[in-house]
């Protein structure tokens, strides 16, 4: 988890998007 927040801090904005949008799927995920 902590590397998928660095590179969304070190990413630029269309890297930052794509980890987001695999972070949402990641914990969309677990809560079902």
């Amino acid at each position: 988890m902590h590397g998928a927040m660095a590179e969304l801090h070190a990413g630029d904005a269309a890297s930052r998007e794509q980890t987001a949008q695999t972070i949402s799927r990641l914990f969309l995920r677990k809560e079902r």
